[in-house]
């Protein structure tokens, strides 16, 4: 027999729960970051500029907050277009946390390197997606730590002994 590795997720377990207080507010300040984002993809647009990045994250970011009472009417019109077929089975929400942080921080570098040539609205860009980037960041470490206190009071945080790993990694009885 050989022995299987679970090959689930690579990160912490995903959150199951009421958001806290705290969680609320980071995603407050990410809607007024996305709303940003899209002001400032609109003022790109304006000024001949292709904002295609801007305009992804920023969509990412209302499937983020779908549940948002100022959004959920956008995240109902997405869920109707073709683009509601790429939300997958939870249709977004905290699912969409890290592509958002991920993204956001990417374009950060990115708009970095033109923050001085490119005008208001790169300037724009920049500062409502290290903000929108930064407070992700920051909701990831409290959805991280949300889910692994639930498992630990499961008791399932808690490491294997060396024999039971052993065990259960030859796929059965070590002895």
């Amino acid at each position: 027999r050989s022995a299987m590795f679970p090959m689930g997720g690579m990160g912490p377990p995903p959150f199951a729960g009421d958001l806290t207080p705290e969680m609320r507010q980071k995603m407050r300040k990410i809607r007024y970051a996305v709303l940003g984002i899209f002001l400032a993809a609109v003022g790109r647009l304006c000024t001949g500029d292709m904002p295609l990045n801007e305009l992804v994250v920023a969509t990412v970011g209302v499937f983020l907050l779908k549940e948002d009472e100022n959004l959920g009417a956008c995240y109902a019109c997405l869920m109707n277009s073709p683009l509601g077929q790429c939300a997958g089975p939870q249709g977004g929400g905290l699912a969409c946390l890290s592509p958002f942080l991920f993204m956001a921080s990417f374009n950060c570098f990115f708009l970095a390197l033109r923050l001085f040539s490119g005008g208001p609205f790169i300037i724009i860009s920049f500062v409502m997606q290290l903000a929108g980037a930064a407070y992700a960041w920051r909701l990831n470490q409290l959805v991280s730590a949300a889910a692994m206190e639930g498992l630990t009071g499961a008791g399932q945080g808690e490491p294997l002994n060396q024999s039971a790993q052993m065990r259960s990694m030859m796929g059965g009885d070590a002895g």
